[in-house]
């Protein structure tokens, strides 16, 4: 994956709701693209502005953070526990036409192991946290490795 993160400024991850809604911390998200391999971080309220295209087309993937997220260290923390793990993910990804829209899938494996990350980051639980052998176990299956750990 690549770091498009950034250096985020001071209250890089900090925005007030819009006028009208309560004056609270919009939720925070880590946003993968799963076609170009980038890794973001942005607030959004997704009740004013509804899924975004390239999420609700199964490009982009959103992970709600903690709302306590260090953002000094958000960059060095993603890369050093997931970036790995999402890129083992991402080699599970496709993209195909579905008659109207071009649209973007992963395999079932994909899909519950990326469960497991949304759980871990959610929570604000490293990956190395995570059973390393069910890990290893969904490699295997989605054949990105063989049981010697080869590619």
């Amino acid at each position: 994956m690549e770091d498009k993160i950034g250096n985020l400024k001071d209250n890089g991850l900090i925005a007030e709701n819009y006028a009208g809604d309560f004056p609270r911390q919009m939720p925070i998200y880590l946003l993968v693209d799963w076609q170009t391999g980038e890794i973001t971080a942005q607030v959004r309220n997704y009740h004013i502005g509804g899924v975004p295209a390239r999420q609700w087309n199964g490009y982009e993937h959103a992970i709600h953070l903690p709302a306590n997220i260090d953002a000094e260290r958000l960059a060095a923390d993603i890369f050093e526990h997931y970036a790995e793990k999402l890129d083992a993910v991402r080699s599970g990804w496709s993209e195909y036409y579905d008659g109207n829209n071009n649209k973007g899938t992963l395999t079932d494996d994909a899909q519950e192991f990326l469960m497991e990350i949304d759980r871990g980051i959610e929570n604000g639980v490293y990956l190395s946290e995570i059973d390393e052998e069910k890990f290893t176990g969904y490699l295997i299956d989605a054949g990105i490795c063989d049981e010697g750990g080869n590619e």
